[in-house]
């Protein structure tokens, strides 16, 4: 929101333009890569974040920097994996790792998702992307399968994998 506000009233120089538009659109990107949705709220911020805007005399935006900084990176390898066949190998090791009575996290995941970025990949890539990448339906790959939650009511993956990939062009990446 402040970020819009000073977009709004500051100049309109073609540069001033491009460093608000890389403010405003590093915010899809930072979400993807760091948001979430979990039981309470769709889009969870799965991370913290510094952004400092830096001005000119005029007060008009000329750079910026964003920090990230405490990502959940148990989101990352973790959402509870139902023991299913073919995996016995990999909880008989996870069984072996574990000291004497320790017990696995079971917290419940249901209707949770791990980082968006991966849902809006798989949604929004394009019949060559997915094919060079090897890309499948999200219910595939037991790292999503896990909550059985692929699709958030009101969130267009496909449309929000299109923001980030127009941030990555914004910001040169």
């Amino acid at each position: 929101v402040l970020v819009q506000y000073i977009s709004d009233v500051t100049g309109h120089s073609e540069e001033i333009e491009q460093v608000k538009r890389q403010l405003i659109l590093s915010n899809p990107m930072l979400e993807a890569f760091g948001n979430a949705k979990t039981v309470r709220n769709d889009n969870s911020s799965r991370f913290g974040k510094y952004l400092e805007i830096i001005f000119n005399a005029a007060g008009d935006p000329v750079g910026g920097r964003i920090q990230n900084y405490l990502l959940e990176k148990s989101r990352v390898v973790h959402i509870e994996a139902p023991r299913t066949g073919g995996e016995d190998a990999f909880w008989a090791q996870m069984d072996d790792e574990m000291e004497e009575g320790e017990t696995p996290n079971t917290e419940d995941s249901e209707g949770e998702r791990t980082f968006h970025i991966f849902y809006q990949l798989l949604a929004g890539a394009t019949p060559e992307q997915r094919k060079q990448l090897y890309l499948e339906d999200p219910s595939f790959y037991n790292y999503l399968r896990q909550s059985q939650t692929y699709t958030v009511q009101g969130v267009d993956d496909h449309d929000n994998f299109q923001q980030v990939l127009a941030g990555f062009e914004t910001v040169g990446i």
